[in-house]
């Protein structure tokens, strides 16, 4: 069991092997597990550097805070979105996948043949993309403002 001295944000400034006596007026005190210590310390000497926050116990990523953060201010917004702008969202996250207009067609182009040469197994990349798209669109005909990421790249999929 290790220490953690956190800031007001709850990042984790300084691990301690002992408990603190004091820390800074803003700063607070919590335990941690010698694998979430082995964790910050790691991500402290990596490059590029990691910055690490305790939250409700769990570590996580300044990037994943910061996702967590933009999910919230999202999920509020969502409550007075039209169903187009929620449409929108998941065309967003589609395009935020690096799946311009000019490559759906290709992939669609590439399914279809494919699908024709009945060779879908021997795709499971291609299909698994095809697969996500269809949920994103699902998802956002649905309501939903939050979608899950890509499992392939374009250029895994053709390359497969």
């Amino acid at each position: 069991m290790k220490y953690a001295i956190l800031g007001p944000q709850k990042g984790i400034n300084r691990i301690s092997d002992t408990e603190p006596k004091s820390v800074g007026e803003l700063a607070t005190v919590a335990e941690i597990t010698d694998e979430q210590a082995a964790q910050v310390e790691a991500g402290r000497t990596a490059t590029p550097r990691v910055l690490y926050f305790l939250i409700d116990g769990a570590l996580k990523t300044m990037a994943e805070k910061m996702a967590a953060a933009q999910a919230a201010r999202l999920a509020e917004r969502a409550t007075t979105m039209t169903p187009a702008e929620k449409i929108a969202l998941g065309e967003q996250a589609v395009e935020a996948a690096g799946l311009t207009g000019t490559r759906l067609v290709t992939l669609m182009d590439l399914l279809l043949q494919t699908k024709e040469a009945n060779a879908l197994a021997s795709k499971p990349k291609l299909v698994a993309l095809y697969t996500w798209l269809q949920t994103v669109k699902h998802m956002a005909i649905a309501g939903s403002v939050a979608f899950p990421p890509a499992p392939h790249t374009f250029e895994e999929v053709v390359s497969e």
